[in-house]
């Protein structure tokens, strides 16, 4: 799950989302929005996953998201889309969670912005510029995963010496 901490609001598709659905019955071109519901729950609409290639994808229905448009040409809505895509595996669907746990778009360097600027329930959510205001945070819980960033692994690095150094 992907959770705003200011607002506890998760992200999740804007279409409820019922238990046997799947990548094949989900519409291409689902907007994201921002939810209260089953936030605190293990529900699969709001499970979402770093792939060690950068996509960011949904768990419940197996679809990436990506931007509805070129980010380059204003601030289009995030959508899921079928992670099998021709273009799927370009740059325009690589994500990162910046060092201020803002969502980033890589290709754009825009972040995912509730539609309107303040987080709230229905919000949808568009590529704007922008990271790293705490209105932006989305921090991953169990099981939504990120893939080690460079500045993670350099922490790591710092703190295995520091154990060394210490005995600890």
């Amino acid at each position: 799950m992907l959770l705003n901490t200011f607002f506890g609001l998760c992200i999740q598709p804007k279409a409820q989302l019922t238990a046997g659905n799947n990548s094949t019955t989900v519409p291409d071109d689902l907007e994201l929005v921002l939810n209260s519901s089953n936030c605190d729950k293990e529900s699969q609409s709001t499970q979402f996953m770093f792939t060690s290639d950068g996509r960011l994808q949904h768990i419940g229905t197996g679809r990436c998201v990506a931007p509805a448009a070129d980010p380059t040409n204003g601030n289009p809505p995030a959508v899921l889309k079928d992670c099998s895509e021709q273009d799927a595996n370009s740059s325009s669907w690589q994500w990162t969670l910046t060092p201020e746990a803002s969502i980033q778009h890589r290709n754009s360097s825009k972040c995912l912005h509730p539609q309107g600027g303040q987080p709230s329930p229905g919000a949808v959510l568009h590529l704007h510029k922008g990271c790293g205001e705490e209105r932006l945070q989305f921090m991953p819980t169990a099981p939504s995963k990120v893939p080690p960033s460079k500045e993670l692994e350099e922490h790591a690095e710092l703190a295995a010496g520091l154990e060394m150094w210490t005995g600890r």
